[in-house]
């Protein structure tokens, strides 16, 4: 037998696994991976155009497609808005995309109807009242209606209102008969 050790591995580290204390099984470092992943993303979505001209005209569209986009959502907000506003609910316009743009990205046969909104607008549109409904029942129970109305109540009876009720109107003394106008007299 020998005295020297044999080396199995001169280097123990590695820069892309990290061992998790607990369990002790290796981890991909987070920043590699999403590193990877967007690289590979880039490499299937995007094809270099082959011209200057061509570049330019990929921008282009790009931001008209972008500027459709984004003026397509500003109408699908207002008109879940309008119909909101129909049924009582008061909601921001954030609030409304947000929870858009939450149903679409839990379901993907919303983001489908909205990708073909111009060829089947009825659809669209039927989709966006649903869209509707299911926001008002999410924000339409945060107003308690009778709540509000007796809290303006109090509001106004503290104020003083501005109606009169009929004991605090003037009497006419015109039509009163002598009695009537004897019995009046020894109130005050």
């Amino acid at each position: 037998m020998s005295d020297k050790k044999d080396v199995v591995a001169d280097d123990t580290t590695s820069d892309l696994k990290d061992t998790e204390l607990e369990s002790g099984a290796q981890t991909d470092d987070l920043d590699v991976l999403l590193n990877e992943i967007d690289t590979d993303f880039k490499k299937d979505t995007e094809a270099a155009p082959e011209s200057k001209e061509d570049a330019e005209l990929v921008n282009k569209v790009d931001h008209l497609l972008k500027k459709d986009e984004d003026a397509a959502i500003a109408d699908a907000v207002s008109s879940v808005q309008n119909g909101l506003r129909e049924l009582d609910v008061s909601t921001p316009d954030e609030a409304i995309e947000g929870m858009l743009n939450q149903m679409a990205g839990k379901d993907e046969r919303f983001m489908k109807a909205f990708q073909n909104r111009d060829k089947s607008p009825e659809q669209w549109k039927r989709v966006l009242s649903a869209a509707e409904k299911s926001i008002a029942k999410k924000f339409g129970d945060q107003v308690d209606k009778p709540l509000t109305d007796d809290r303006e109540a109090v509001a106004n009876a503290i104020k003083g209102s501005s109606t009169t009720s009929d004991e605090d109107a003037p009497k006419s003394y015109k039509g009163m008969t002598d009695a009537e106008f004897d019995a009046e007299k020894l109130k005050y």
